[in-house]
């Protein structure tokens, strides 16, 4: 009985099988098959959400298993391992994550390493901040604005970025690190054409506590700018 289905994407689940094996003078040994392992089951799509929230709870416990799906080119759960490995946050995974150079995982790859609180993830955020790619230049910027370890000068720029999304992420930055040199941006940005722009940066100016930017957030409620509904 073979266990792994053709095209089975590299998972190595078998099931369990007792086995009855007769033996020469009419004796017999009974031996039972190895059990699937649970972190093959994030390559069935009808089990994965099941899994992941196993795994979750299993937590450093599950990392080495985890470890060896993410460095399986052939593996189909491997972008959920790599997910799970940031989200338990066991440093024996940063070496792993940084060793992948799939391209079609690169998102993957790098929020599993931000959500790491490991020095040697942050050079890897911060020259992601400037990549080509739209999707991975703002998983960076998330994952250092949620992490004290940023500099605060790479995150002040993306104030005036092009796209709303990152001027939100900035402004949260702004209020989280008390940031009060970006008092007078925090509040220009609250005529911001875009709403959540303008709620990020109200929210930041509340943080910093300062009484010029508490009047302004003040104003931009009573003209409607600005409504803290979530």
């Amino acid at each position: 009985m073979n266990g792994t289905p053709e095209g089975g994407g590299g998972t190595k689940t078998l099931p369990v099988v007792i086995v009855i094996a007769l033996l020469a003078g009419g004796g017999f040994f009974v031996f039972r098959a190895a059990q699937p392992r649970l972190v093959d089951q994030l390559a069935v799509a009808e089990e994965n959400l099941t899994t992941r929230q196993k795994l979750l709870e299993q937590g450093p416990a599950a990392v080495d298993d985890l470890i060896e799906v993410a460095q399986d080119p052939k593996h189909l759960g491997r972008a959920d391992a790599i997910e799970l490995l940031g989200r338990i946050g066991d440093l024996r995974a940063v070496p792993v994550l940084l060793a992948i150079d799939d391209p079609n995982l690169a998102r993957e790859r790098l929020e599993a390493l931000g959500a790491i609180p490991d020095p040697r993830t942050l050079p890897v955020l911060l020259e992601a901040l400037h990549s080509k790619r739209a999707e991975l230049s703002y998983s960076a910027l998330f994952c250092l604005v949620q992490r004290d370890d940023a500099p605060i000068d790479v995150l002040v720029p993306f104030l005036g970025s092009g796209r709303s999304r990152e001027r939100s992420l900035a402004a949260e930055a702004m209020g989280n690190r008390r940031h009060l040199p970006a008092l007078l941006t925090l509040i220009e940005m609250l005529d911001d054409e875009e709403s959540q722009v303008r709620e990020a940066a109200a929210r930041a100016l509340l943080q910093l506590g300062d009484p010029k930017g508490n009047a302004a957030v003040d104003r931009a409620v009573e003209r409607g700018a600005v409504t803290f509904a979530e």
